[in-house]
Parts: structure tokens; sequence; C-alpha cells
């Protein structure tokens, strides 16, 4: 993520009649795993949360045309306190009885919000769905590709996590089943990437790691000649490591030892990361040559 930009994420959860409570609990866990590691840096991160199957609905795109009934925006697109934001999840993610909404629909409702907050500034942009297909979904087939085109030119990422808990009950098992082979297709020819969550654990697939790009410490010219220069950039290196095992050796007090009787000394062992720096060049004009000696 480049200098000064800021991380917006919209998270639509299924909370229609048709989801099992084994689903809500894995929509609060999907949740926290979305927003755990961008509440790190709070302050450059905005979350805003959609509910699809609510038994009211309140978004600007009903109240302006209609037709998106059932979505409820519940925490507009803006920064939020991670302990309020994650108390609103477990006030509001509840399975609401007769009501159904489109999960299309709430995916519009978020472009919208998006589009709204982040056309000024500097964002990345990304929608979250955690749905397991048991909800109504009309993709209108000429909307498909428009939809998908707008969210590749905003530069939004579009992640489904598909919740898929042990269930019971052939009817309903068969209409869940159907629902979800929808769901995953039209979300697949929207571009986006699909988690199937069969239980908490399988929450840290959603889990986003921590945006780094590259910069520079250094740009400058090593000049050759008149006509001749190469341009140095000089990077910080940048790679993921695994967190060093943390050894412990106890050594308990012995009934000799008056000045530490009864205690328990630790030594502990950290390892430490090194960082290197690499060097990118780039020939300003097209010269060819077999060898090139640089005076010392």
């Amino acid at each position: 993520m480049a200098r000064g930009m800021k991380n917006a994420i919209v998270l639509i959860v299924d909370v229609g009649s048709h989801v099992s409570p084994a689903e809500i609990e894995l929509s609060r866990a999907v949740i926290g795993k979305f927003v755990q590691q961008p509440f790190l840096n709070q302050k450059k991160f905005e979350v805003g949360l959609v509910l699809v199957g609510t038994t009211g609905t309140d978004n600007d795109l009903n109240r302006e045309m209609g037709d998106y009934e059932h979505v409820s925006v519940v925490q507009q697109l803006d920064v939020a306190d991670s302990e309020s934001f994650l108390a609103l999840v477990d006030e509001r993610v509840q399975s609401n009885a007769g009501a159904a909404g489109d999960c299309f629909d709430a995916l519009i409702v978020a472009t919208a919000l998006l589009e709204e907050r982040c056309s000024q500034g500097k964002y990345t942009r990304a929608i979250g769905v955690v749905s397991g297909g048991g909800g109504s979904l009309v993709a209108p087939e000429d909307q498909i590709d428009p939809i998908r085109q707008q969210l590749e030119d905003s530069g939004c990422s579009l992640t489904l996590a598909f919740l898929n808990p042990s269930a019971n009950g052939g009817g309903a098992v068969a209409a869940a089943a159907a629902g979800a082979s929808a769901l995953e297709t039209t979300m697949k020819r929207l571009g986006a990437t699909v988690h199937t969550i069969h239980s908490a654990g399988d929450a840290e697939k959603v889990a986003r790691p921590p945006p780094v790009a590259p910069t520079t410490v250094f740009r400058g010219t090593l000049e050759i000649s008149d006509r001749f220069g190469i341009g140095v950039w000089a990077y910080n290196g940048v790679s993921a490591v695994t967190a060093p095992s943390l050894k412990k050796q106890s050594v308990p007090a012995t009934e000799d030892d008056p000045d530490n009787a009864g205690t328990v000394r630790a030594f502990v062992w950290l390892a430490a990361g090194l960082a290197s720096s690499f060097l990118r060049v780039h020939s300003f004009l097209p010269v060819s040559y077999t060898h090139l000696t640089l005076p010392t």
C-alpha cells in the first residue's frame, strides 16, 4: 500500500431467515478475521457493514430508486473503533425470521458505498461477502460484465467466504446447495476469490495480510559519459518470515540457594531478523557493449 493510502472494506453478511445458528457463529468469526489485520492501523482503516436478509430496509439506493429491499447498511463506511464495531457485529448479525434479501442487490449497495466514499483520496478497496448461499440471488446477465469491469477499474478486490458447516435435513440441504452453487458461480464470474469455511478454524483463510509495497531509499544516476547513464534505485529488502520460536530453559532454585529459594530462573533466547538492500538498475539509453569497466 502506497504511503498515505487508506484501506477501505465493505462487508456483506447474509442474515436471512434461512441462515442457521451455526452459520451465524461462523459469520462472526469470519468478520473478525476480515478486519483483524487492518485494525492494527486503525487510523488508515475504514469499514462498512451491510446486512442482507434484514426485516427492514435501510440503504440509499432503495430510497432513491427502490428494488433494494431487505438490505440494510448498519455501519457506514468510515473509520471505526474495533471494540465498538465488533460489538455491533455481535448485536446485529442475527438470523431474521421471515426475512429474505438478494446478495446481488447488497453487492451493488456496497459498490455504491465505496464509490461515494473513496472517489476522493487514495484508497485500496475491498468487498467481503459472507454467506452460505441459501438466500435469493438474482443477477441479471446484462449486469455481470459491467459490475466486474467497475470493480476492476476501481481496483476493488472481491472475496466470498462461503459458509458450509455440517447440516442436516434433506430438502433444505438440497435447496441450500443449489443456492450455494449459484452464489459461487456468480461471484467467480465477477472475479471473486472464493474460500469455503467449514469451521471457525477455516476463518483464517480470509485474513488479510499487511499491505507491503517497495519503497526506494535512494534514487540517483550513475553517469558513465555525457550520453550514457544508469539509473540506480535502492530498496529496502522486504520478505515474509515466520516468527522465531521462543525457547525457554527453566532452572528451579535448589534448597541450598538462600538468595533464590523457591523461585524459578528463566533464560530466554530470541532470534533477530536481518534486512538487506538490493539495487535495481535501469538503462536510460539503449547501448550495446560487451564489457563495462568502472573507474575505481
